[in-house]
């Protein structure tokens, strides 16, 4: 009995040492085959995660896009000049111009005077002050009218993926779009009637010993001769409201077709398979298409002064013109991928491209892109 277990347990350790003599190859090749993968993992790149090329277009609509109009319904009739001598005035009731002598009758004893003056009404002669005042009444101009109404365009991009990784990768982003804006304005508002008022000193007569001048209306000579009557051409000025208001009936019309390109990095941080944040940044230019017109008519209340008769007529004024902004630009998204290479994303936009200026004279179409925000919805496809 005891032979024949001796006779078992030499079979088992036989048959485990034969097992053991045969799978020691195969666990040697195996850890070769391992090794060789690493070393070939370590000097091959990874395959891409994602296509290294992709597509994307967008609807924007644009908010804090502000348009302003400005110059409007500051009028006047007549032009008074500068506050000084050696200058010609114009009033409603009235002129100061320079003479023939240039305003300097030094030889008579009466420099800084003119024989070149006239005025229209009696009640301009202050007697006591020993003056000739003349006016010239304007509208005052009213406050700056704007709009900011949302703005619609669209917008097309192309990246270049640069670097990647499991968790985040980064390309290369310009893109091209197109904003429209459109706006019309048609105002009648009332405002305050702003009168100037020059008071002229009347030269003592050397002669008689006398403050005086012909009777109104008077107009005088460019030339003069002895005699002729003169007037101080330094005017001492105020401005004030008279407690009337003007009217001012005005419509306005702005476009323009702005063009946009834009060129920055672009950061994708993947949150899940179904969802990912895109954050983008860098310069921005905008090309503005400009056209800008206006009609304007200024009602002046009757005075003593003025008349219906003397209202201007009405102002109107168009042109066109092209204009580049230069800025940057903020840009965030959140996409939703629907196939393996293509996604839905919505988004915002920030940009500061500062301030575009369409003038004619001294009325201003101005669009302000300082602050801008734009809410974004597209589609992209990689490749």
């Amino acid at each position: 009995m005891t032979s024949l277990r001796l006779v078992i347990v030499a079979g088992v350790l036989i048959a485990g040492f034969a097992n053991a003599q045969e799978n020691e190859p195969f666990s040697k090749s195996e850890e070769a085959v391992q090794r060789e993968i690493a070393r070939l993992n370590a000097v091959k790149p990874l395959p891409p995660i994602r296509p290294l090329n992709s597509f994307s277009l967008y609807y924007e609509l644009g908010l804090n896009i502000r348009t302003t109009f400005k110059g409007f319904g500051g009028y006047r009739i007549t032009n008074p000049g500068p506050a000084s001598s050696g200058a010609n005035h114009t009033y409603d009731d009235g002129y100061n111009y320079v003479d023939s002598t240039g305003n300097n009758h030094s030889d008579q004893g009466y420099p800084n005077t003119t024989t070149y003056w006239g005025y229209k009404n009696d009640s301009q002669w202050n007697h006591s002050a020993n003056t000739i005042s003349m006016h010239s009444a304007a509208s005052q101009p009213f406050a700056d009218v704007k709009n900011d109404d949302p703005r619609q365009g669209f917008q097309m991009a192309y990246e270049r993926i640069i670097c990647q990784s499991e968790k985040w990768y980064w390309g290369i982003e310009t893109s091209f779009g197109f904003t429209k804006i459109d706006v019309n304005e048609d105002k009648t508002v009332t405002a305050p009637v702003l009168v100037t008022t020059d008071a002229y000193a009347i030269p003592q007569d050397l002669v008689f010993d006398t403050l005086s001048v012909p009777a109104a209306p008077y107009n005088g000579p460019f030339a003069g001769s002895l005699g002729t009557s003169l007037l101080s051409d330094i005017p001492m000025r105020s401005v004030a409201a008279n407690g009337q208001m003007a009217t001012v009936v005005s419509d306005r019309h702005f476009d323009a077709n702005v063009w946009q390109l834009q060129l920055g990095p672009k950061l994708h941080l993947p949150i899940c398979n179904r969802l990912e944040l895109d954050f983008a940044g860098g310069v921005g230019l905008a090309v503005f298409d400009s056209s800008f017109g206006f009609r304007e008519q200024v009602f002046l209340p009757a005075s003593s002064s003025l008349t219906p008769e003397d209202n201007p007529p009405t102002q109107r004024g168009s042109s066109e013109s092209l204009g580049v902004l230069v800025g940057g630009f903020l840009a965030g998204n959140l996409a939703v991928p629907i196939y393996p290479d293509e996604r839905i994303f919505v988004g915002v936009k920030w940009q500061d491209l500062g301030t575009y200026q369409h003038r004619i004279g001294s009325r201003v179409a101005q669009v302000d892109f300082t602050g801008a925000i734009s809410v974004n919805i597209g589609f992209g496809v990689s490749f």
